[in-house]
């Protein structure tokens, strides 16, 4: 500790000696309200989007809505995979990029690194669209498997030198043109081969299921598995799933699954998997840069026990180095940890502008409960130079909310050694939680904007990467209706419990959204869940959790008028009942282990764990029907509400709707995403489906809006606690209603009789 101190003294200490003084700060100006900081760019048109046409372009796994840098200063970290032919070979980066008119081209500069190393530079010059940008990459700085690619931007204002200025500065890659642009063509020969898949121009990676156009139920439940499979492998979170009869456009995947005798495959499926070995096959498409993958087999047991060998072979690496690997970027969350910048990847350097960005995201357990009852703190480590005005501040936005605000009021300079700074857990959700450190630290200079006079060369502020960041103990209740839980965990719909994905009619988009959904969610669980399709509406009689896909516009089946109830899914011919799990450690890595453990004949078995407790009801079964006579003030609590973000649009003006309600037997929770058209289906579930906005869908219903294609949210007015998972008494002290402050943190309570007489006027 004792070291750490001096070496924390030490860099506070040279950075300070490198700041010259500043003047005497301008005149004292009162604070004022805080601007939001602006939205991600909207992509350019399809016509002004360049078009993916190159076959030996491998292009950066994450989402259009990563590829975005902000402000004057800002750090994305990109990742593309490579196989060990191309790495030989060598290539260069491709970075296809647009940037805002008012980006000052005089200075601004793009910074490469691949795997640590400086690539090279270029400057910032393409405000009137897609520019492409090639920097040579030797084979001595890749590795095969997955690449690590840092781009920075320093950009400055064309004309305005104020600090609101810079929330308009932004620079744009292209999801579909931006990557590794190899020497060699690319072919798909392997499984690892569909990780350099491309991207569609609307910067989707289209996996297509080749499957009939009437009562497909067979193929698509055989397949359902292998869809997840290879979004979990590839590991990225802007997978779009379409199913067709015939093989796909463009740059994807065409998925086959099953044998050429089955009845009930398309004719191109048969003509495909007639020629194909048994288990899982990769190939080159007819359509250039595209790929066909094959999962051959006679039976249930033969497809799962392929899919099962190619997961812990071929594609084992591709699971441990992405998916199961810690992600770029984010942390987390467990309680009573304490974590610093540098694990989120961030690294100390001087910050000469006016408004310094660090984001990172924070992970939260799917059964979290946000509320006031403790705080996630954290430690500031860094420095401020002199001469910022008396309006310079520290700003913490969760989730597009300022929760928090530090003021630097020392206009001679100040220096904070692990300085605290509370964050509510009330503004966190369960799922992913997108952080953002804004430094803004205004100088009485930037009065006098001279482009060739900046005084940007100066360092304003300074933040250690051994700043810190300290989980508390975190109430643990599973309450729902939480749609930002099940875009964010998966939750309730992880864990390996079967649940039904029910979709109103056979064909059109509704099918698409429905698969693509589940895709989503596995790749949110990080490892595949347990769902099996059937077509209809659910009613009564439906039992468990449902994922609901409608365009007939019904709400849900409770709702007057609705269609006869689908009974329970049957088991697919040929597939025996599965009694139970037996699980297994794979002989391929350790971290596949608890992903990949074996069943009798479901290959979801050999991913999950069974959620099936014996010797009667659970304890937290139990306490369910305690909590469903517990007093209305109880219940208040466990709705404890943020705001809403926007009015709920007319039906007229709703393109997708996204509701999230409690099973009318009360056993299970439906999630029922509905649109009054197909047509309104598809368009609407485009916007939704892109990964920046199902991020944050939250609140019991989300709707994207005909006019604008916004996402609106709004939370439940009832909910109710799907379960305790933390069944323990400190759970119940961590997270006490709202009222009774017997059972707070600060109130001494630790006998059984003190908790019992707490809790005894709620029922």
């Amino acid at each position: 500790m004792d070291n750490n101190k001096k070496i924390h003294g030490l860099a506070l200490a040279a950075w300070l000696a490198s700041v010259a003084l500043f003047p005497g700060n301008g005149e004292a100006e009162e604070n004022r309200l805080v601007p939001e900081v602006a939205a991600a760019p909207a992509a350019p048109s399809e016509a002004a989007a360049p078009v993916a046409t190159a076959t030996s372009l491998i292009p950066f796994e994450q989402a259009a809505s990563s590829l975005v840098l902000r402000g004057e200063d800002d750090t994305i970290a990109l990742t593309f995979n490579i196989s060990e032919p191309a790495r030989l070979v060598g290539g260069a980066l491709q970075l296809a990029y647009t940037n805002a008119v008012s980006v000052l081209p005089d200075t601004a500069t793009i910074e490469v690194k691949v795997n640590g190393k400086p690539a090279g530079s270029f400057p910032v010059r393409s405000p009137s669209g897609y520019q492409l940008q090639s920097i040579p990459v030797g084979t001595d700085a890749l590795r095969m498997g997955r690449n690590r690619v840092e781009v920075r931007a320093i950009q400055h204002h064309r004309v305005d030198c104020s600090l609101d200025a810079t929330y308009e500065l932004w620079t744009r890659l292209s999801p579909d043109r931006s990557g590794f642009l190899s020497k060699a063509p690319i072919h798909f020969a392997a499984p690892m081969d569909l990780l350099a898949v491309g991207k569609t121009g609307e910067g989707f990676t289209d996996i297509r299921l080749i499957a009939p156009s009437g009562d497909n139920t067979a193929v698509v439940n055989q397949a359902m598995t292998a869809v997840q499979a290879l979004a979990l492998a590839m590991n990225r979170r802007d997978v779009m799933v379409s199913v067709a009869e015939g093989p796909g456009k463009g740059p994807g995947i065409d998925l086959y699954v099953g044998t050429a005798t089955q009845v009930g495959q398309s004719a191109a499926a048969r003509a495909m998997l007639a020629g194909a070995g048994p288990g899982l096959s990769v190939k080159d498409a007819a359509e250039p840069g595209r790929a066909v993958a094959i999962l051959e087999g006679g039976s249930r047991k033969e497809l799962d026990g392929a899919l099962l060998a190619a997961l812990r072979g071929p594609l084992s690496a591709a699971l441990t180095s992405g998916v199961l690997a810690p992600q770029p970027g984010q942390l987390v969350a467990r309680p009573t940890v304490a974590y610093t910048l540098a694990d989120t990847g961030y690294q100390s350097r001087p910050f000469t502008g006016r408004l310094a960005r660090t984001r990172f995201d924070i992970a939260m357990p799917a059964d979290f409960y946000p509320a006031e009852y403790d705080t996630l703190n954290f430690f500031l480590s860094g420095a401020t130079a002199p001469g910022l005005l008396p309006s310079a501040q520290l700003l913490v936005r969760v989730n597009d909310r300022v929760v928090t605000s530090f003021p630097f009021r020392n206009t001679d300079g100040e220096t904070f050694r692990h300085k605290r700074i509370e964050m509510p857990l009330r503004a966190f959700r369960p799922g992913i939680n997108r952080v953002e450190l804004l430094a803004e630290v205004p100088d009485s200079r930037d009065a006098a904007c001279q482009p060739g006079e900046r005084t940007d060369g100066k360092p304003r502020f300074m933040m250690l990467q051994e700043s810190g960041l300290e989980v508390p103990a975190l109430a643990r209740i599973g309450r729902l209706p939480d749609l930002g839980a099940f875009s964010g965990t998966a939750y309730p719909y992880a864990g390996g419990k079967p649940f039904t994905v029910m979709v109103d009619r056979p064909g059109g988009p509704a099918l698409s959204v429905a698969l693509t959904t589940v895709a989503r969610l596995a790749l949110s669980a990080g490892r595949p869940v347990n769902a099996r399709l059937a077509y209809g509406s659910a009613g009564s009689s439906t039992t468990g959790d449902v994922l609901a896909v409608s365009t007939g516009g019904q709400p849900d089946a409770s709702a007057p008028g609705t269609p006869a109830a689908v009974p329970p899914v049957a088991p697919i011919a040929g597939q025996d009942a599965v009694p139970g799990t037996d699980a297994f450690t794979t002989s391929a890595t350790g971290h596949v282990d608890g992903l990949v453990s074996a069943g009798s004949e479901e290959l979801l078995d050999a991913f999950q764990q069974s959620t099936a407790r014996e010797g009667g009801r659970s304890a937290n079964a139990r306490f369910q029907d305690w909590l469903a006579q517990a007093s209305s003030r109880f219940n208040s609590w466990l709705r404890y509400q943020d705001a809403d973000k926007g009015e709920l649009p007319e039906d007229a003006n709703s393109l997708v709707t996204v509701s999230q309600r409690r099973a009318p037997a009360g056993d299970g929770v439906w999630t029922t995403i509905r649109a009054a058209s197909p047509a309104n289906l598809e368009r609407g579930f485009r916007s939704l489906a892109d990964p920046l906005t199902w991020e944050k869908l939250e609140g019991g219903t989300a709707i994207i809006r005909a006019d604008t294609l916004e996402l609106v949210t709004r939370q439940a007015e009832h909910r109710f606690v799907n379960e305790i998972t933390d069944e323990s008494f400190g759970n119940f002290r961590v997270s006490p209603p709202r009222g009774f402050p017997t059972i707070s943190r600060s109130t001494c309570c630790s006998s059984w009789r003190c908790f019992r007489y707490s809790v005894s006027g709620l029922v």
